[in-house]
């Protein structure tokens, strides 16, 4: 069977970077065993809708649409899928991800989408594509959504997959690799080659506004010397030397994590790399292992500086704990970078200068998003009982805006507060932290890079935003 996986057109708030397409990667290996695989990749190809639909004609022989995306692509996912339905309404479509298991009626609903994959879909796509292939009857395969005779039938959860060193390494053939390697954060590193890497699924902890639905509450990890394996692959493939790991939490084991970073030393594997981290979980001697392997940049999901917002969002930490992280980050010679969060519920412009207080005190650099909830998390639930969602089309349709456009209000302050009060958070922080750690960023980037990092600021900012006054 011939299968089409779609990459959507996809673009980060600033308009340059490109996260490379882990999942479609994942589900186009599992497929091209039994099946013919091609990858339209529009995120690299940068077409609009009407480039698209006049080669179209093309693919005439294709007998499956696969799209995957987060909850940011919906509007492409659905005008893509309306322009496939236009020309090839026979054509079965089918969307994967976590923005598909989070709302799969709703997607039916509301787009030319067929089936949904819901969960994990190495397993799931093996059987639901076979059973295509002989025009057999599909409500037999766990893990997918679909619409008959007018019903939303679900086929149930399909059992996540207990052991991840099972599945192959994404092979990313078919895809433009060489257009993703300084789309990520590590592009403050200068002219590297940088690519992503995922090593764990799942993950243990509750906080308020997470979805889990795709991989669940358990952590499912691969050991050191798969991940070890796949770091090999993509510096002999395609000469990468540096690295992103987007997994929730890299340090959810700490004993993997330190084996890691040993076979990473004893190989004399020269990479670097970043990673997400939870700040309880980090010591000095551990950060120091981690500078001896390769890592750089460890950005942590901090979100507050208020105690009792943390308690809010039931994050399980505590703001001393964050300070020892961050301070032994620094330490051991790592950038630590914070995500964060403004407007939570009930939140008071004097709890937000205890964030920017904190940073300050910390020296800590970090991005602000506005507090937007994602669908079927506890944080929605509470968004819709107070009645203060938008119109679903309208929220979904511009989802993607959420790092710099206010979606919806459950803050203390007024809107023009809330976002100007971000706006001047974000400034004070980004550059204000970003001088204060001068030696840090010379010693893990380089000067070179540091200055580039200078002049990208200033370019974000505008020169105004070098001193900003935030009372």
């Amino acid at each position: 069977m011939n299968v089409l996986l779609i990459n959507p057109i996809s673009r980060d708030d600033y308009g340059k970077n490109l996260r490379f397409p882990l999942s479609l990667a994942y589900i186009s290996n599992a497929l091209m065993k039994n099946h013919r695989v091609e990858i339209l990749d529009l995120a690299v190809k940068k077409w609009n809708l009407t480039q698209l639909e006049e080669l179209l004609p093309e693919y005439s022989h294709i007998n499956v649409i696969g799209l995957t995306g987060l909850i940011t692509e919906y509007e492409n996912i659905k005008n893509i899928s309306k322009l496939f339905k236009k020309y090839y309404p026979d054509k079965p479509i089918i969307l994967g991800g976590a923005f598909a298991t989070s709302m799969p009626c709703e997607i039916i609903e509301r787009t030319p989408v067929d089936i949904i994959v819901a969960g994990e879909g190495e397993l799931t796509v093996k059987e639901l594509f076979d059973k295509l292939s002989n025009k057999e009857d599909i409500s037999t395969v766990s893990g997918i959504c679909f619409k008959k005779d007018g019903k939303f039938i679900s086929t149930g959860p399909r059992e996540y997959i207990t052991d991840l060193d099972s599945i192959d390494i994404p092979s990313r053939k078919g895809f433009n690799i060489e257009h993703y390697f300084r789309n990520s954060p590590l592009v403050m590193f200068g002219s590297r080659k940088t690519l992503n890497m995922i090593t764990s699924r799942g993950c243990p902890y509750n906080c308020f506004y997470c979805d889990k639905g795709t991989w669940g509450n358990r952590c499912r990890v691969r050991s050191p010397e798969n991940i070890v394996k796949e770091v090999e692959y993509l510096i002999d493939t395609f000469g990468v030397d540096s690295i992103v790991f987007h997994d929730d939490t890299f340090n959810i084991n700490n004993e993997r994590l330190l084996e890691f970073c040993d076979l990473l030393i004893d190989k004399n594997i020269r990479i670097n790399w970043s990673s997400n981290c939870r700040v309880n979980n980090m010591t000095l001697e551990i950060a120091k292992k981690m500078r001896r392997a390769g890592c750089r940049m460890i950005a942590y999901g901090i979100e507050s500086g208020n105690q009792d917002i943390l308690d809010s969002m039931k994050k399980g930490v505590k703001l001393p704990q964050v300070s020892r992280a961050i301070r032994a980050t620094r330490q051991a010679g790592i950038i630590p970078f914070a995500y964060l969060m403004i407007g939570w519920f009930d939140e008071t412009r004097e709890q937000v200068m205890d964030t920017i207080r904190f940073c300050m005190d910390n020296r800590l650099i970090g991005d602000f998003s506005f507090f937007t909830p994602v669908p079927h998390t506890p944080a929605f639930f509470k968004v819709q009982e107070e009645r203060k969602l938008l119109d679903a089309d309208a929220v979904l349709s511009n989802w993607g805006k959420w790092h710099l456009q206010k979606m919806v209000n459950v803050s203390s302050m007024t809107d023009n507060e809330l976002v100007n009060l971000k706006r001047q958070a974000e400034r004070k922080i980004l550059w204000d932290n970003l001088t204060n750690n001068i030696f840090l960023y010379i010693k893990a980037l380089g000067i070179f890079s540091f200055l580039r990092e200078i002049a990208r600021r200033i370019i974000r900012y505008g020169i105004k935003g070098i001193r900003v006054r935030c009372e």
